[in-house]
């Protein structure tokens, strides 16, 4: 089974994403997978000095004003630039750091998506998501499904998902999230949210697909070999220094 790995970055985050793809191509071990990477123009002049190994391929695209709707968007095309049967969607933030392959990732052959009451969650994660996925979704985000890193999905559901969206508001799936809002990561809380890419994905699967995907309440696990970092805010030189050794003892 085909597995590829996409990503969705900014110029902002060039030096994370350095660090993910470098990791990545350590420690990533499952055969025939690529890494496939959609970046913005004004990334050009920042990567061009990479020498990096490895199955990568660089996707160029043009960011909406919002551009923070604008990468969740992509995020939910993911399958227009590849032929996968499965895809695990990584951030430039998070961080492969130890060996890994596709079986690690899988309950009894199917992908897992893990959810947290909304009691038990984060109060901001209800106030920011809720209300936009239960509109283009026509359904109530009746949990938070967005708490499991990495995601993975069957290929299908990307676009299964697409047509709810499209069905439940009577509009293109680009006219339903599109926006021309400019993204303040200080005013995160203000901003207009249209829709998220990972609670529509997983609230799809787990309704409409429940025998394809394993769904359970979140189990913590700390033999993870995925770190999750925050990208706003944890870059330091203490951690560039902890990833550059890492990446020196193999």
């Amino acid at each position: 089974m085909l597995c590829d790995i996409m990503i969705v970055s900014h110029k902002r985050d060039l030096v994370w994403l350095y660090y993910c793809l470098r990791l990545l191509l350590m420690n990533w071990k499952e055969p025939g997978s690529r890494i496939i990477v959609r970046l913005e123009d004004d990334c050009r002049e920042g990567i061009k000095n990479w020498d990096l190994p490895g199955p990568i391929y660089y996707y160029w695209v043009h960011p909406w004003p919002d551009g923070y709707m604008f990468q969740m968007y992509q995020k939910c095309i993911s399958d227009d630039f590849t032929h996968a049967e499965m895809m695990m969607m990584v951030d430039s933030d998070l961080m492969l750091i130890a060996p890994a392959k596709l079986e690690d990732f899988l309950q009894d052959g199917k992908p897992i998506i893990e959810t947290l009451e909304w009691h038990q969650s984060s109060p901001v994660a209800q106030q920011v998501w809720r209300r936009p996925v239960s509109r283009v979704m026509g359904m109530d985000l009746d949990k938070d499904y967005m708490v499991r890193a990495p995601n993975l999905y069957w290929r299908e559901t990307f676009s299964k998902t697409r047509q709810r969206i499209v069905q439940a508001t009577g509009r293109s799936f680009y006219d339903a999230v599109y926006s021309r809002e400019h993204f303040n990561p200080a005013r995160f809380l203000q901003h207009p949210v249209t829709f998220a890419d990972f609670e529509c994905l997983n609230l799809y699967a787990a309704t409409f697909e429940p025998d394809r995907y394993v769904v359970r309440p979140q189990q913590l696990n700390p033999n993870n070999p995925f770190r999750l970092f925050w990208s706003h805010g944890d870059w330091s030189a203490s951690l560039q220094a902890e990833l550059d050794a890492k990446l020196q003892a193999q």
